[in-house]
């Protein structure tokens, strides 16, 4: 289920990126919780192999997590440089 959110979130934020502070912030709140799940999962994993078998895909959805992050915060730099100006 959350692997599903996280597509979706990186779907709609690759196709239409973030507009104003106040939805940047609900997505990077949304990202950044994903992206802390996973890590939990990740650090699970390192305890309990066994029972947490998942660690591909985990790091791959981390990895989508980051990556939107870098993106969203990539244009907001673009952004706010361009109105500095």
């Amino acid at each position: 289920m959350l692997r599903l959110s996280i597509q979706r979130e990186f779907d709609r934020v690759s196709l239409h990126p973030p507009r104003g502070e106040k939805e940047t912030k609900d997505v990077m709140d949304q990202i950044e919780e994903c992206h802390s799940v996973f890590d939990l999962y990740l650090w699970l994993a390192n305890q309990f192999p066994d029972s947490f078998t998942e660690v591909d895909e985990a790091e791959s959805e981390r990895k989508k997590c980051a990556f939107v992050i870098s993106n969203i915060l990539s244009s907001k730099k673009v952004h706010s440089k361009r109105f500095r100006r």
